[in-house]
Order: structure tokens, then C-alpha cells, then sequence
């Protein structure tokens, strides 16, 4: 993250880039939900390394970044 929560993704590609900042926009987001809900006394869920290590494999290949953002966006 940047100064001032300014979020930068790159990628081999401006669509793979795009894809990129939007799931790591959705990230922040799903993040700051449940550290607000933990707040409330909600307890967290944490996932297994290997899960985390398999949707991040998964989500960030460019080739999916790619398809999905044009899926996603229409292009």
C-alpha cells in the first residue's frame, strides 16, 4: 500500500493490471469487514496456509486476470 491507502497494481498487460487492483481492491474491502466485525466481537475465520496459497496462485495468474477482467468489464 502506498502513502495516504493509495492502492498500485501492475501487470504484463493494462487489463491484467486492472483485474489486479480490483482484487486487491476487493481485498481491502472483505479486510476492513471482518477487522470490523472482529471489533464487534465476532471471531475472526481463519483460512489454512495452503488455502490462502492456492486462491493467491489462482487469482493472480495472468492469464485468468486477463479473461476475467474482460468478462467482468465487457471488453
Amino acid at each position: 500500500m502506498l502513502l495516504f491507502a493509495s492502492l498500485l497494481t501492475v501487470g504484463q498487460t493494462v487489463d491484467e493490471a486492472a483485474f489486479l487492483f480490483s482484487s486487491l481492491e476487493n481485498a481491502c474491502h472483505s479486510q476492513l469487514l471482518a477487522e470490523a466485525a472482529a471489533a464487534n466481537g465476532v471471531p475472526k475465520k481463519i483460512i489454512k496456509d495452503e488455502v490462502a496459497k492456492y486462491t493467491a496462485e489462482t487469482a493472480q495468474n495472468p492469464v485468468s486476470g486477463g479473461i476475467c477482467f474482460h468478462k467482468c468489464w465487457g471488453n
